[in-house]
């Protein structure tokens, strides 16, 4: 009898405390600080609270851009303008979407479009700039130590696959996600439909996912979309005549799915 008395006790006063943690008065250090959601999100990161509970208060139209830059390139005099024309066609879907302030640049850095701007890309664009080189690959077969060829070459039985920008672009989203820097609006720019397992993980878990794409992507893929464009329209600065006709493109010239 003792035992449940203590046992109701000690969670009733488990309670409380969690009470008193969540309501009582937290010092955060404002710096002149006057925006009430950066204020708000101060605190909450002081108390520690679930970035599932601190979505709610993120902004809802902001939008990470998510770059494959091998598969959606720009002309090499483009490349510090695509942030500003994305965001422009963005806003022709709704003028409250803006760009956010971290941007995700995975694929070849040593590209003719990428490694002149690299510094600027990372310190005046607040890039992450990943590097995804092809690799060789090796034999799988057991006890089989060798390197059976180039990525490049067609596959063979037996083969491991070798590290692709997909893969590393998945590991560095959930890298995000757990970080709390990704926005509730997520542009995909890529034309690869091996992307199609990133964009169903963020909609299960409750993120909007744009696709830019060319119009050789697949319809399947660009389909999953809660929104597409057409990337090669959409990263370069929109014409006064055009504006009233671009809108958001959805890839209707994409070549059917493989039938094989």
């Amino acid at each position: 009898m003792w035992r449940c008395r203590k046992l109701m006790i000690s969670r009733i006063l488990g309670i409380r405390a969690l009470q008193i943690s969540m309501t009582a008065p937290v010092m955060v250090e404002l710096e002149g600080e006057t925006d009430p959601l950066e204020i708000a999100m101060k605190e909450l990161r002081q108390r520690k609270i679930p970035c599932t509970i601190r979505r709610y208060l993120a902004d809802p139209h902001a939008v990470n851009l998510l770059w494959d830059i091998e598969n959606s390139r720009v002309e090499r005099n483009q490349t510090l303008a695509v942030f500003d024309n994305v965001e422009a066609s963005l806003q022709l879907l709704d003028r409250r979407y803006r760009l956010s302030d971290t941007h995700l640049l995975v694929g070849n850095l040593n590209l003719p479009f990428i490694q002149p701007y690299q510094h600027q890309l990372a310190n005046e664009m607040h890039c992450i700039l990943v590097d995804a080189p092809h690799r060789y690959r090796y034999c799988a077969a057991p006890a089989c130590p060798n390197i059976v060829q180039p990525s490049s070459n067609p596959s063979l039985p037996f083969e491991r696959p070798y590290d692709v920008a997909e893969r590393i672009m998945l590991q560095q989203v959930k890298r995000l996600v757990l970080e709390d820097r990704l926005a509730d609006n997520v542009l995909l720019a890529s034309t690869d439909s091996d992307y199609s397992s990133t964009v169903r993980m963020l909609q299960r878990n409750g993120y909007t996912v744009f696709i830019a794409a060319l119009s050789t992507a697949k319809v399947g893929y660009v389909g999953l979309s809660n929104n597409s464009w057409l990337w090669d329209r959409m990263s370069v600065a929109p014409t006064p005549e055009s504006k009233l006709t671009l809108e958001y493109e959805t890839c209707k010239e994409a070549r059917p799915p493989d039938q094989t």
